[in-house]
């Protein structure tokens, strides 16, 4: 069960968030670009979003809802279209939900129910004509999340959740044929399983288990919660709890 969701979206698993990495002073134009278009008539507080390829570029939506409108962008897919509405019962009350194309990102807003697109139609264009005048350094396609970035080669797969921001990162497994890669993916979403178990029972911070040529290690550690698999015969049992101590810090050093 988890092997078939996981393959496709590691983020439903955990119940996180797929992110794209931004630097805080971007981060923050994007934050005051959102605001301002929150501050128009009819667009609800903390109703706005920004998504590229299937992962959140910046949003404004409370965890929850961020969660299920990436859900729902990646099931319904904007293809060609450059605009989709929906209505959403959120907050305790009925909303539109917009999906508006920009280029290669997807705008989200919520209104009010009795506002209609064409109310907000000129806000949305002033918000695109800004958007693209700031010139951020944002990426204009989804990157790539490599495994080197965050572990050395001792690291088969691995598995970061921040249960506080929703962060999510699962990396592409390095380059190998697919038997093996699938071999890898399976054993590591079978260990998850039993991991994700135990570290539900009160007291429980780290769970380890070796198994065949694997061993894996999950830690909780506040908000971080990381899972990694590792082949046996790279690394001693009692290394691999400060391997994952070094993966960890590789993952805040870009401030998840």
């Amino acid at each position: 069960m988890y092997f078939s969701k996981a393959s496709q979206d590691p983020s439903v698993v955990v119940g996180g968030v797929s992110q794209i990495y931004l630097e805080a002073d971007i981060g923050e134009r994007l934050d005051k670009l959102l605001a301002f278009l929150e501050s128009q008539e009819g667009v609800c507080g903390n109703g706005t979003m920004l998504i590229l390829g299937e992962s959140a570029l910046y949003s404004r939506f409370a965890l929850h809802d961020t969660r299920m409108i990436l859900q729902y962008h990646k099931a319904r897919p904007m293809g060609i279209n450059a605009l989709r509405y929906t209505p959403i019962y959120c907050g305790g009350a009925w909303h539109n939900l917009y999906l508006i194309r920009m280029q290669s990102y997807v705008l989200v807003v919520m209104s009010y129910i009795d506002k209609p697109f064409a109310l907000l139609q000129k806000k949305v264009e002033e918000f695109r004509i800004a958007f693209i005048q700031s010139r951020l350094e944002i990426p204009t396609e989804e990157p790539p999340v490599l495994l080197r970035l965050f572990a050395k080669r001792e690291t088969l797969a691995m598995l970061y959740h921040n249960i506080k921001t929703g962060c999510t990162i699962f990396p592409q497994l390095r380059p190998g044929p697919d038997v093996q890669q699938k071999e890898i993916l399976s054993s590591f979403w079978g260990f998850f399983s039993d991991a994700s178990a135990n570290l539900k029972i009160p007291g429980v911070t780290e769970f380890s288990i070796s198994r065949d040529q694997y061993r894996f290690y999950a830690r909780s550690e506040g908000v971080h919660k990381l899972y990694i698999l590792l082949a046996t015969e790279s690394v001693a049992s009692e290394s691999v709890p400060s391997i994952a101590s070094d993966v960890l810090r590789n993952l805040r050093a870009i401030n998840v």
